[in-house]
């Protein structure tokens, strides 16, 4: 499965209808809404970065780019006892490829080509002290960075400087308040479209069949619109389709799957009601929902787009204007997400979806979607291809 497991379809959906376009001013709270902004992180589609590190015996520096939940590249250089020595890492879902005597090695992915990792361990504190803002919001909190200074662990500090544009970190630093051993990444160029291309490396190969007119076209545009690299070719009844080695015959059956996303009428009658679901599967809320509004049938497109607070949602375009009554439901695989308030009296054929799912995860039901394909049958192949 991708590295933040698809459980996040099933879980936090909320909901806005509108007319049109439009976004609410965001007003700020930089005391209150830290919290929010340093999740809100993981949440974003890619982003670049610069960092140095400084320990009693090691000084490393380096720069990379980081697409959430699919991968990063990263170069630099260490220096240790007078020597400098250039690195170079592909970190791939659980894979990382080094280069080691002119040639790409593969090997399981390593903390040295996952800065992603290291900076959400950072951000796993809840008490950050807002210091106050001039160009930037600025907050004191406790590190973690063990190996930094092993014996005086107890003693780091942290620095976070967070964009006033973004809400997101621009500069972090963490280390001993003398600064002998400090950490900083400088992080930008945030959800620029990038992809992270390793070395030439061994590919999987797997068997599909189905009952499709086109399946071929229909399987390609599914993995291109979820940004999967892949080659597909007949092969027997069905098709051989061949991804890198860090691609599981678990993962395939994901990309491929279809999912749903069906909008409710809610009613407060329990006789009124046509399906009787669960928030998030609570069963101490239960969700009456009296007819169904719309379903995944009913989208003519579905785009991802970042708000003014650079919160990712799902923009919907529906293929005919409705009228929808005042509260609503929307359930992602049959699975009630979250209760909405229509703010608009008119026909609309437009949807906002807030989630609470990471971007990859966003593009992976866009693809489903976007492009259904029927029931498929997939094993992993083990012959030789034509």
């Amino acid at each position: 499965m991708i590295q933040r497991s698809m459980v996040f379809l099933l879980f936090g959906v909320i909901f806005c209808l509108i007319a049109c376009i439009h976004y609410s001013k965001y007003t700020p709270d930089p005391e209150k809404d830290i919290e929010l902004w340093v999740a809100n992180f993981s949440y974003q589609r890619s982003f670049s970065y610069r960092y140095t590190m400084k320990t009693a015996t090691v000084r490393a520096q380096g720069q990379g780019e980081c697409v959430i939940d699919r991968g990063e590249h990263i170069h630099g250089t260490w220096e240790q006892a007078g020597q400098v020595l250039p690195f170079e890492y592909f970190g791939i879902r659980d894979r990382e490829y080094s280069k080691q005597d002119d040639q790409w090695v593969s090997a399981l992915r390593g903390e040295q080509s996952d800065i992603l990792t290291q900076v959400e361990r950072l951000l796993q504190f809840d008490e950050f002290e807002y210091q106050g803002a001039d160009r930037v919001y600025t907050y004191r909190f406790k590190a973690n960075i063990p190996f930094l200074a092993p014996g005086r662990w107890k003693e780091m500090i942290g620095v976070m400087e967070m964009s006033k544009r973004t809400f997101l970190p621009i500069r972090i630093w963490a280390g001993l308040p003398d600064s002998s051993v400090s950490w900083t990444i400088e992080l930008f160029d945030y959800n620029k479209k990038k992809s992270i291309d390793a070395p030439r490396m061994p590919w999987h190969s797997f068997h599909i069949q189905g009952e499709h007119a086109n399946l071929d076209r229909s399987i390609k545009d599914r993995l291109h619109a979820a940004e999967i690299e892949h080659r597909l070719e007949p092969y027997a009844d069905g098709f051989l389709l061949h991804v890198p080695e860090y691609y599981t015959l678990e993962d395939i059956e994901v990309f491929l799957a279809d999912h749903t996303i069906t909008g409710y009428r809610l009613t407060r009658e329990k006789e009124q009601a046509i399906m009787i679901g669960y928030l998030r599967n609570d069963k101490n809320i239960p969700i009456f929902c009296a007819e169904t509004l719309f379903t995944h049938m009913d989208i003519k497109n579905m785009s991802i787009k970042i708000d003014p607070a650079y919160r990712p949602l799902l923009f919907i375009t529906l293929k005919q204007k409705k009228h929808f009554p005042s509260e609503i439901a929307v359930a992602v695989d049959g699975v009630i997400q979250q209760l909405g308030v229509l703010d608009s009296d008119e026909k609309i054929s437009t949807l906002q979806v807030y989630t609470t799912m990471h971007y990859c995860e966003l593009q992976l039901l866009q693809a489903a979607v976007l492009y259904t394909l029927p029931e498929l049958e997939v094993k992993t192949f083990s012959g030789e291809s034509p």
